[in-house]
């Protein structure tokens, strides 16, 4: 499973280049300026999001001397002091980074709050969470639009996004089931494998490792979700087809290449 989580590290570390063939770039400096912007913003959001996950080993740091919330932080600072001199101050560029970051961390809010609550999920409950999970990923898009004429609207854009956004959090969900459980974490799937085993009233077997895990598989809940990621995958694909975004195919067909083989792997399991 480690190859679709390094093409998911891959594309949040390559967004604005992936996006580079659909606007006309003028300004080199200023696109490589913009994109390390980004990549500086990005390592900021996932190490804090490690940190608000509690999966930030601490006592690894302290060790080896290293401290990446500190890192974090002052990527973060580099960041923001690189897109002030790239976006004036009243710019609409900002309304759009604090409405993202909003709906950002107003997710992770209520994906806290839901962990405790544990309550059931509909297909576009799991769509708005992705989403908003995802959101930052837009900016770069955003700011390409607003700096760059572009080749293609930024709404279509937007859309391939999207379904990579749907795409990702689905199949995190179906990688990281155990490892949520055993973190107190509360997805679509968990919800679906819980309300499976009412409706069957299946008794939990204390003998087997990763009961749950098992039942979400031999449900056919786990073969569900590979379906799912695979269809917004091939969607994205699709579009960036049509808009001849050569790296982003690239990767696209790449990250179905492994959820493929993958599911392979876990169809002759259940064999």
């Amino acid at each position: 499973m480690k190859a679709t989580k390094d093409n998911k590290i891959f594309f949040f570390k390559n967004q604005v280049s992936f996006l580079k063939e659909a606007f006309l770039i003028n300004n080199i400096d200023l696109f490589n300026d913009f994109n390390e912007a980004v990549e500086l913003y990005c390592y900021y959001t996932l190490e804090l999001d490690k940190i608000v996950d509690g999966e930030s080993n601490f006592i690894a740091q302290h060790k080896a001397k290293v401290n990446n919330t500190l890192q974090a932080v002052k990527s973060g600072q580099v960041s923001i002091q690189i897109l002030s001199k790239i976006f004036e101050k009243k710019n609409s560029f900002w309304n759009d980074l604090d409405n993202m970051q909003e709906l950002y961390y107003q997710n992770t809010l209520t994906e806290k709050h839901q962990n405790i609550q544990k309550p059931n999920f509909t297909v576009k409950d799991f769509e708005i969470y992705a989403e908003a999970k995802h959101c930052l990923a837009y900016i770069p898009i955003l700011g390409l639009d607003y700096l760059f004429n572009g080749y293609h609207d930024k709404m279509t854009l937007k859309k391939i996004y999207k379904h990579i956004f749907f795409a990702i959090q689905m199949n995190d969900d179906l990688e990281d089931y155990t490892k949520d459980i055993n973190n107190n974490q509360w997805t679509y799937l968990h919800a679906n494998v819980d309300n499976f085993i009412e409706q069957e009233k299946i008794k939990n077997n204390t003998d087997l490792t990763n009961f749950k895990e098992r039942v979400l598989y031999v449900s056919g809940i786990g073969s569900e979700a590979i379906t799912y990621s695979k269809k917004h995958f091939n969607k994205a694909l699709e579009l960036s087809l049509e808009l001849k975004l050569t790296e982003l195919t690239s990767w696209l067909k790449k990250t179905i290449s492994d959820i493929e083989s993958n599911e392979k792997l876990i169809l002759s399991l259940l064999d």
